[in-house]
């Protein structure tokens, strides 16, 4: 019985861990992702998508959140990966930032681009959502100008803090560690015929 019982609580525990490739930091990035090469970077203020250029005129932008912003723009503009361009419309893919809140929910009605199941979409919404006090980095399919699907994300406590952001780190090297499709060579066949010696 006990071994039973033990044999249980492990297969729970190890069900319990993340995948094996996450642990070892082998997460990779989606291909849109990799192909990508323009983006437009902005604030994810949970209920709206606010771009770099707009948030001048947000009061929900925080000081601590542009400067973070501020950090992953000069972080974009040393890799070389992505041109970072002003307007939304001119990009293939969003970046924004979210710094943690205090962990309540909060109620109220808005409208703008809207959370939702793997992005954001334009609408009202109503009630509210749970708050993180962890710092936030997501990439957006961008569509038009518009949020599209949500591409990559993360959270970690202070994940935003510093001049080299942590999770633009692990961004960047979820990134560098997918092949690119565009660039990748097709095999070449090896002719494995054995040619026949005469005497």
């Amino acid at each position: 019985m006990r071994q039973a019982l033990g044999a249980t609580l492990v297969g729970l525990l190890l069900l319990s861990l993340p995948p094996a490739s996450v642990v070892a930091g082998k997460r990779k990035a989606p291909p849109r992702v990799v192909e990508a090469r323009s983006v437009a970077l902005g604030y994810d203020l949970g209920d709206r998508f606010v771009s770099e250029s707009a948030e001048l005129t947000d009061p929900d932008v925080r000081p601590e959140e542009r400067r973070a912003l501020q950090a992953i723009r000069v972080e974009i503009e040393r890799w070389g990966r992505y041109v970072v361009v002003e307007r939304p419309a001119d990009a293939q893919l969003l970046i924004a930032v979210r710094l943690g809140r205090p962990e309540n929910l909060g109620a109220g009605t808005g409208s703008g681009y809207l959370g939702g199941p793997g992005g954001m979409r334009r609408g009202s919404s109503y009630g509210g959502e749970v708050a993180s006090s962890d710092d936030m980095l997501a990439v957006y399919d961008c569509v038009e100008g518009r949020v599209g699907k949500r591409l990559w994300k993360q959270r970690k406590a202070g994940g935003l803090a510093g001049a080299m952001p942590a999770l633009f780190v692990e961004f960047r090297a979820d990134v560098e560690r997918t092949p690119d499709p565009g660039t990748t060579e097709p095999a070449i066949e090896k002719d494995t015929r054995v040619e026949e010696r005469k005497p």
